[in-house]
């Protein structure tokens, strides 16, 4: 109860100056948690600038590369949009047809794309 006291001047702002687009950012953090090193996702869905929908949760299994979690990450807000895209056409939002995700891992972006992976080797 003392956070809502004290943060009641804190707002969440929407303005139609930035439009009515959906637009979603995602990023992990490899291992980040020092007490297990298991791993955060995060993502983040805005609308005219404000925030709509976000997640920051600890992944539940490990993983061996940055590209895996980011991936995680990813695959994440992609659902995520799933269900915004059924909020925005509720809404009276029905011209918007996708939900660009922006996330900063090249390995995660080509195996979205379906580039084919090499193999790994040990």
């Amino acid at each position: 109860m003392r956070y809502l006291r004290g943060t009641t001047e804190t707002t969440l702002n929407y303005s139609r100056k930035h439009g009515d687009a959906v637009i979603g950012y995602c990023d992990s953090n490899y291992g980040g948690d020092i007490a297990d090193r298991r791993s955060t996702t995060e993502y983040v869905f805005t609308i005219g600038g404000g925030s709509v929908s976000w997640c920051s949760k600890r992944q539940p299994t490990f993983e061996t590369s940055t590209t895996e979690i980011e991936y995680m990450a990813l695959s994440a807000a992609a659902k995520e949009t799933i269900w915004l895209n059924k909020i925005v056409t509720d809404i009276g939002l029905s011209h918007i047809k996708t939900i660009p995700v922006h996330c900063d891992n090249n390995g995660a972006i080509k195996q979205k794309q379906y580039v084919p992976w090499p193999e790994q080797t040990y």
